[in-house]
């Protein structure tokens, strides 16, 4: 059997013009690929694939045909063949291809390259192949997805009333996320009284988790619209955050009825506490007539 392989080598290579007795005769293809290791990222910003690029070396002087094939248990593409000159090389690029929201997971991949004709000539006598050998990688993420009712809400001065606020985990993996109230102070400094500004859930993916913040509104001289405005990011990734709001109306507080009597006759509370007292039923309710009558001509 030896004999009769080399003999049939000895006949194909008698075709071939070799130009230097040094030179390699027998096919030969070489592989290489610049990394072992392949990441894909399949977040929304992560475009859900990645390029291996590779190298097929012929060190013989014949010019080769080249069969490529990948195995891998994602999506791929690949050049299926390829035409290396003699002593030369030819690169080509394998790019792996992840589905959307992909479980985080590893796995092997394998890049096969063989000689499949020399000088045109099918080459089937022996093997002439070579093989490279990593991993893919898909990575985790955690994408936020953040909801509240946006409707404008009225309140009355010093009510109480409570903020839903709908967090999603919209990555492929469980996360931890924080929500916050945003403009913390400016409420605080306008006389709101929150229970709690923030708070940090773990989710698991495609789940969503619903948070309740109460709080009781300023009591404003005059009718006052602010905007009320949570925020939400997951702990692995701050620059991916999300917000929204809703405005939020709040009533003036309701006058003192005494201090409007008072302050249409030019007197503080105590003094005209004293006249309505000391001046009897009839004075005290005429001239709480006669002051409503004012104020309503007003």
């Amino acid at each position: 059997m030896r004999r009769a392989l080399l003999a049939a080598v000895v006949v194909l290579l008698s075709s071939f013009s070799v130009p230097a007795t040094s030179a390699q005769v027998l096919p030969e293809v070489i592989l290489n690929c610049e990394q072992t290791d392949i990441n894909i990222d399949v977040s929304p910003s992560g475009g859900r694939t990645a390029t291996l690029n590779c190298i097929a070396e012929n060190p013989s002087s014949l010019t080769e045909d080249v069969d490529i094939s990948v195995e891998v248990d994602i999506g791929n593409s690949y050049p299926s063949s390829l035409t290396i000159p003699p002593n030369g090389e030819t690169e080509f690029q394998v790019t792996f291809i992840a589905d959307a929201n992909a479980q985080p997971m590893s796995m092997v991949f394998n890049i096969t390259a063989e000689v499949t004709a020399v000088n045109g000539i099918i080459w089937s006598w022996a093997s002439a192949d070579d093989e490279f050998s990593g991993n893919v990688h898909i990575l985790p993420f955690h994408y936020i997805a953040l909801d509240m009712n946006s409707m404008t809400r009225n309140l009355e001065a010093g009510k109480s009333d409570t903020v839903l606020v709908e967090l999603t985990n919209q990555g492929n993996e469980a996360g931890e996320f924080n929500v916050f109230l945003n403009e913390e102070m400016s409420l605080e400094n306008a006389g709101f009284v929150w229970e709690q500004y923030s708070a940090t859930v773990t989710i698991d993916p495609d789940d969503t988790v619903t948070l309740s913040f109460n709080f009781t509104a300023p009591s404003p001289e005059e009718a006052t619209e602010f905007q009320i405005e949570f925020c939400g990011y997951a702990k692995s990734d701050a620059t991916n955050d999300k917000c929204d709001s809703f405005k939020l109306n709040v009533e003036a507080a309701p006058k003192d009825t005494l201090g409007t009597v008072g302050s249409v006759i030019g007197l503080d509370d105590q003094t005209t506490m004293m006249i309505i007292i000391g001046g009897g039923g009839g004075l005290g309710l005429l001239l709480v007539m006669m002051v409503v009558l004012k104020v309503g001509k007003a």
